[in-house]
């Protein structure tokens, strides 16, 4: 017998006279048979420790969505100063009118940054930017820029998926306890 086997037996027997006690105990709770009893007890067991485990998994991914959306954030927000850095110098030259099309843009997109959906859409993000860029006649966001925001944007969507997979295993776990329940 292995070191790992004789571990697993000498923990069986450890819990053996707990788990029989709260077979008994179920079972005087609730009237069921020893057999219900104890597959209730496994069945329980088995479930609360699935949902703890995605619970805990969810909250881990939906902590890295939101490292990865303040990160997001903070490229936008480069982005935006190094736009309106450029109006603030047009209008220093005088260059600037007041119909500017760059200009009503920046307002759009500072308007727009604050909606959660704007994040899901890079499409549009970069709609606005190639407009800006092609109103003033030069690049504004680097390449290095774009790459940053192209692998946020793909990382937010690919962690909502793992989160909405988690949350599909959750309430299949939960329907499966309850199958195996009524069975």
């Amino acid at each position: 017998m292995t070191k790992f086997q004789q571990i697993l037996t000498d923990l069986q027997a450890f819990f053996s006279p707990l788990r029989t006690w709260i077979i008994d105990k179920i079972s005087l709770i609730t009237g069921f048979s020893l057999n219900f009893s104890e597959k209730l007890l496994l069945y329980t067991f088995g479930l609360v420790i699935v949902v703890f485990l995605f619970q805990l998994i969810k909250n881990k991914i939906k902590k890295r969505a939101l490292t990865l959306k303040k990160q997001l954030i903070e490229v936008y927000d480069k982005i935006l100063y190094l736009v309106a850095k450029a109006e603030y110098i047009q209008k220093q030259k005088g260059s600037a009118s007041a119909e500017n099309p760059s200009l009503a843009m920046l307002h759009s997109l500072v308007d727009s940054k604050d909606n959660p959906n704007y994040f899901n859409s890079k499409e549009l993000f970069k709609t606005n930017i190639k407009k800006i860029e092609q109103t003033r006649g030069n690049t504004l966001v680097s390449e290095e820029n774009r790459k940053q925001i192209n692998h946020r944007h793909e990382s937010i969507l690919k962690i909502n998926f793992f989160a909405k997979v988690i949350l599909i295993l959750q309430i299949l776990s939960i329907i499966g306890y309850i199958y195996l329940l009524v069975k």
